[in-house]
Formats: C-alpha cells, sequence, structure tokens
C-alpha cells in the first residue's frame, strides 16, 4: 500500500507556479517560516477560482498576502479580492507584496480585527461570491456566521486548514490538554457546515485539509 506522504509527493509533482516571481515568493516564505497556502491548497483554489470567476472575494487572514496575489492572478486582475489581517507587521509586508507582484488594483488590504471589519462590510452592503477563511482555527465558526450577510445563493466558503495537521480526527478528549479546545472547536465547526441544509459542503483532504461550500 501507498505510504501518504508519498501521495502527497506525487500530486505536489504536478505543482506549477502561476509566474517566476511567485515562485520566488513562495520560496522566500517558506524559508522565513511565513505560513503560505500549501502546494495542493493552491492547486484546488486555482481550479475552484478558474470554474467560477468570481468578480468579488473576501479573504479572512492576510498573513503576507500571498494567497490574495495568487487569486489576483489566477483571475487575470478580474476580481476584486478584500483581505482582512489583524497583525500590523503582517498587513504592511502584504502591503508591500502584493504592490511587488503587480496586484494593488485589484487587492484591497484592511488591517482590523475580522469579525469587526466584516460587520463594516455588512453596514457598507458589501457582497461576495467567494469567501476564504484561513485565520485563526479556534474561530472559523465565528467568521463563517460573520460572513453569511456577505453572501449571496451560488457564493462558495473556503476554509484552509480544517484537518489541522490531522488532529482534527482525534477526538478532543484524547488529545493533549492544551490541543483539545481548538480541536473540538473545529469538530463542532465541520459538523455545523456540513450538517447545514443551507449549503452543500465537501471536506477533503488536499493540503492540511479543505472544506468547500456552496451556498444553495
Amino acid at each position: 500500500m501507498t505510504e501518504g506522504t508519498d501521495v502527497k509527493e506525487y500530486i505536489n509533482s504536478f505543482y506549477r507556479p502561476i509566474s517566476p516571481e511567485m515562485e520566488k515568493f513562495r520560496a522566500e516564505s517558506e524559508e522565513s517560516g511565513i505560513p503560505v497556502i500549501l502546494r495542493e491548497t493552491e492547486m484546488v483554489l486555482g481550479t475552484l477560482l478558474s470554474l467560477m470567476r468570481p468578480h468579488a472575494i473576501l479573504e479572512i487572514g492576510t498573513a503576507a498576502g500571498y494567497s490574495a496575489c495568487f487569486m489576483s492572478l489566477a483571475l487575470e486582475g478580474d476580481a476584486r479580492i478584500t483581505t482582512i489581517e489583524q497583525d500590523y507587521a503582517r498587513f504592511m509586508e502584504a502591503n508591500d507584496n502584493v504592490s511587488r507582484e503587480g496586484c494593488a488594483d485589484s487587492v484591497h488590504l484592511i488591517c482590523d480585527d475580522a469579525v469587526h471589519a466584516m460587520k463594516q462590510l455588512k453596514d457598507s452592503h458589501r457582497m461576495f461570491d467567494f469567501v476564504f477563511i484561513d485565520a485563526s482555527k479556534s474561530h472559523y465558526r465565528e467568521f463563517w456566521d460573520e460572513a453569511m450577510p456577505l453572501i449571496h445563493h451560488g457564493s462558495v466558503i473556503v476554509c484552509d486548514n480544517v484537518l489541522m495537521r490531522g488532529t482534527t480526527t482525534v477526538p478532543a478528549e484524547q488529545a493533549p490538554h492544551k490541543h483539545r479546545t481548538n480541536i473540538r472547536n473545529m469538530r463542532e465547526f465541520l459538523e455545523y457546515i456540513t450538517s447545514s441544509g443551507d449549503f452543500k459542503t465537501t471536506v477533503i483532504c488536499a493540503g492540511d485539509g479543505m472544506s468547500i461550500s456552496s451556498f444553495r
């Protein structure tokens, strides 16, 4: 039987960077320990964007701006991407990276608490075709609920890292004490979104796990 790591390596052999500049961006981030979406995740995300061609995207968790730039380039600048980052240093770094990658016209960065920022977007009557959640895993339910007034029928919500390096598969009471709350929250979140009659949701093990939910 083929080991899981061999399967991942084989799948990753099909990965092709979207541009030489983004290849360098990824390499620099990985060398510095800055989180970027995994290669498998990027491939799935790219396919979803190609199929949907969304015009308005909301991202929760900018980090260094890699995924926002990727989405902008994948859609050839035809989408308006709003991305929220709470950490000011990361926000400033992302600003520089977005400009460097030539994505400043399509990527709008917000430095704020995600929940507060989403409430303001709601007050501004903003709507999004695609939502990408990749921030604090223990708050996914809260991010999801705040995103509800910002989407319409046909919108898609993608949540990254839902398997949390496999720990989500372990019942919370069997995990080390320091991880129990995060595991419990994520397991409850996945149960919540997969049992919702308003969404068609699938959970896949690409990357560190992704949930893909289409608003019926």
